[in-house]
């Protein structure tokens, strides 16, 4: 992401926080689109995930869970990646660059293209269960765009842009 945001066509990045991604995702969702993206793991995540699971409670009281991943669960994690391949994809079709890991997504470019790139997230992310978190999310915009920020993304929660002089860019070793 440093290295982006030092492109020179790069104005500004967002990096995008989800509310609780894990607990939230929409297993059946998610469980079909494992059939077609990851054919190996889905019979074993859909014996897994296609009932509600038993939580345990620390007073003896069992709850049901019938969404999200299982925390300490083997495969939580990349049943959860490959079940948010969708929405990783149609945001790769914005003119930003796109980077994500797990949950945690960043957009860098122009910042109408990062705008985008959040209205598209805004958009599509609930119905795999994934719900951006505006107020969680930071919005880095180089100094001479601080304005233009304020005015693009005045209308989505997400705080105050901070005008940031990046440090001197990474170089390789030769």
């Amino acid at each position: 992401m440093n290295t982006m945001f030092h492109d020179d066509g790069t104005e500004g990045v967002l990096l995008a926080d989800a509310s609780n991604a894990f607990n939230v995702l929409n297993r059946q969702t998610a469980l079909v689109n494992l059939r077609f993206l990851c054919p190996n793991l889905s019979t074993f995540a859909t014996n897994l995930y296609r009932s509600p699971t038993n939580l345990f409670l620390s007073n003896g009281k069992i709850i049901l869970s019938s969404e999200g991943t299982t925390q300490g669960c083997n495969i939580a994690s990349p049943f959860y990646s490959i079940s948010v391949r969708p929405l990783i994809n149609s945001l790769s079709l914005s003119n930003a660059k796109t980077i994500f890991y797990a949950d945690d997504g960043a957009a860098a470019g122009k910042l109408a293209a990062v705008k985008q790139w959040w209205d598209t997230l805004c958009l599509a992310g609930p119905g795999l269960g994934y719900f951006p978190n505006a107020k969680k999310s930071i919005l880095l915009v180089k100094p001479q765009f601080l304005a233009s920020a304020k005015s693009i993304f005045s209308y989505t929660n997400i705080p105050p842009p901070l005008g940031h002089s990046p440090p001197a860019a990474p170089r390789t070793l030769r």
